[in-house]
């Protein structure tokens, strides 16, 4: 385990951001690991966790604003991640990437696929304890798991979806 993805989306109006950050940094079996945290264009509160992470020592957090093109490589290069529960795990699942997800409302929260996927998804930011993050942090670290994860999330074939549909649509066709 070498680095952690932490990405709560463009906006991210609850700060979770800072809230789950500062949860990893509480945990010293975790020192070691490279936090990397992305943050959107419309977060307003960049000021506030750049203070925060320059108050944080001996630890390796990569701050990246405003991703555009290179997503996948990030996600690609993290162990694990840590996101919302919108569009982004369905990235992480085509990637293989396993993944916590935690929601910023009750839309994102009645969506399911992160549990289809393998992942591990916490419920309404609002409503993750502490200590449930925590101990949902330790069952991902665990190898074996990780592994389980990839392989779920690998078999539901998303990057074959559009290949997928059109062999569907010619299997009907030629009925």
């Amino acid at each position: 385990m070498e680095s952690i993805l932490l990405s709560f989306g463009g906006e991210d109006p609850n700060n979770m951001t800072l809230r789950f950050l500062n949860l990893l940094i509480r945990c010293h079996f975790l020192e070691n690991i490279n936090l990397k945290v992305i943050t959107g264009p419309a977060y307003i509160f960049h000021d506030e966790l750049i203070m925060f992470i320059n108050s944080v020592e001996n630890r390796s957090i990569e701050l990246i604003h405003n991703v555009k093109d290179n997503m996948h490589e990030i996600m690609l290069s993290s162990d694990i991640a840590i996101v919302s529960n919108g569009r982004t795990v369905y990235e992480l699942a085509a990637l293989g990437i396993p993944s916590i997800s935690i929601s910023a409302n009750n839309r994102e929260d009645s969506h399911n696929f992160s549990t289809i996927a393998g992942f591990f998804k916490l419920g309404l930011n609002s409503e993750v304890s502490d200590n449930d993050f925590i101990d949902t942090i330790v069952k991902i670290l665990n190898y074996n798991k990780r592994l389980e994860i990839h392989k779920r999330s690998i078999s539901l074939d998303l990057k074959n979806g559009k290949n997928r549909i059109k062999g569907l649509i010619e299997e009907v066709l030629t009925c």
